[in-house]
């Protein structure tokens, strides 16, 4: 699409699918799974067309989805993601990124959003 001039958003199947993983043999795509995804990495695109690459997105489909579950299967993950399209490539590290994403989902466990927990313990130091 960009090759013919077309600007884009990006979404992948794999680890932008945030459904995967909690069916019986999936394996869970876990935040570092989501971080280090870059769909773009095997294209040989120019400059001009990385530019016309606008962003991505996330995808959490219904089909397994109630009020229930959605907050558990979209947090920290999506802010991992978040975090995947805003950076430059010279700053991407799990490490880095993990003292941010703990704090960020104990700030969204205060505000009453039931997020998934990064590590045990992960909101007690806080």
């Amino acid at each position: 699409m960009v090759t013919s001039g077309f600007r884009v958003l990006v979404s992948d199947d794999d680890k932008w699918y945030l459904n995967i993983g909690f069916t019986e043999g999936a394996q869970y795509v876990a935040w570092e799974d989501v971080y280090n995804n870059d769909p773009l990495a095997n294209l040989t695109l120019s400059h001009e067309e990385e530019q016309r690459v606008l962003g991505g997105e996330a995808c959490l489909w219904g089909e397994q989805i109630a009020a229930q579950n959605i907050q558990e299967k979209a947090w920290p993950r999506t802010s991992a993601f978040a975090e995947r399209m805003w950076s430059s490539g010279e700053f991407r590290s799990d490490a880095a990124l993990q003292p941010r994403l703990v704090a960020h989902r104990c700030r969204l466990v205060a505000r009453g959003v039931r997020a998934s927990p990064i590590d045990p313990g992960t909101c007690s130091r806080w």
